[in-house]
């Protein structure tokens, strides 16, 4: 997992079911999922710290 801050986070993964559990886990701690895509190699993601006012 790549870190771009504590609002913006991604994921590349080449195990889809390690990928899906650390976009569900950045999920469960309040990120929004903005992106998805996957290609022959990679599962990526960008997710974004959902603000609450």
């Amino acid at each position: 997992m790549e870190i771009k801050g504590d609002t913006i986070k991604t994921v590349k993964e080449v195990n889809p079911s390690k990928f899906e559990e650390e976009v569900s886990n950045l999920i469960n701690k309040g990120y929004k999922l903005e992106a998805s895509s996957c290609n022959s190699t990679y599962w990526k993601a960008i997710l974004v710290l959902e603000r609450k006012e």
